[in-house]
């Protein structure tokens, strides 16, 4: 259903038509995002191939996983990429902007968070995906925050404090495994953006368009321009 990593639309330049995201590990916190009626009802596909099973049934899993989210958490989001969720200890977040769409409806509810998270590829501006990613209010021992991301953005309504962002993206090609930390400090009803840049050989695509107009954290989203 899903692939390893995607390439994204451009942090601060043009925008690309993304891949499907990987599948959400179990043991990150429990996404709120229902998997599509098409995918549920897709014809049967049969194979003696044994990567290809084990693909097939990693995608039924991934599909009960999340259906079982969905009965937990309520109905589901407007968008099967875009999970929205709390922490065991009730911290909301959002995460995903796959899709343009899915960025521009992060970019217009980012006030109700006060940490925004973006994972792009430093020489490129391409966005990232799969990046696993624990957030610490400094002093704690376990993690306010603790999740593989669904796309490149993730907004998380944590209380004010100082925190320890550890953001690790795994091993792609001739892309080696990366960990980089960072520490923000979160003002009462403010926010706070962290651009994570990771060395990665991901490349912009020339499709799509770019709501932005290259810079996402600055102004409102605008409307597309009519070809």
């Amino acid at each position: 259903m899903q692939a390893s990593r995607i390439f994204m639309a451009a942090a601060f330049g043009l925008a690309l038509l993304p891949r499907t995201l990987p599948a959400q590990p179990a043991s990150s916190a429990a996404p709120a995002s229902a998997v599509p009626v098409a995918a549920a009802s897709a014809p049967v596909i049969e194979t003696t191939d044994p990567a290809r099973a084990a693909a097939v049934l990693k995608q039924a899993r991934a599909i009960g996983d999340r259906n079982a989210d969905v009965a937990k958490f309520g109905g589901p989001p407007p968008s099967a990429v875009l999970v929205r969720a709390k922490t065991g200890d009730g911290t909301a977040f959002l995460s995903g902007g796959v899709t343009v769409d899915d960025r521009k409806t992060m970019h217009a509810e980012r006030a109700d968070y006060s940490l925004w998270v973006a994972t792009v590829a430093r020489r490129s501006g391409a966005y990232l995906s799969d990046v696993r990613l624990r957030i610490t209010r400094a002093g704690d021992k376990q993690p306010a925050l603790e999740r593989t991301m669904d796309g490149p953005w993730l907004l998380a309504a944590l209380p004010p404090g100082r925190y320890d962002i550890v953001a690790t993206m795994p091993a792609e090609g001739a892309d080696p495994e990366q960990t980089l930390k960072m520490q923000v400090q979160l003002a009462k009803g403010g926010q706070r953006q962290a651009v994570l840049r990771f060395d990665s050989s991901s490349q912009l695509s020339p499709d799509g368009s770019d709501p932005f107009e290259g810079n996402p954290f600055g102004a409102d989203p605008k409307p597309a321009k009519k070809k």
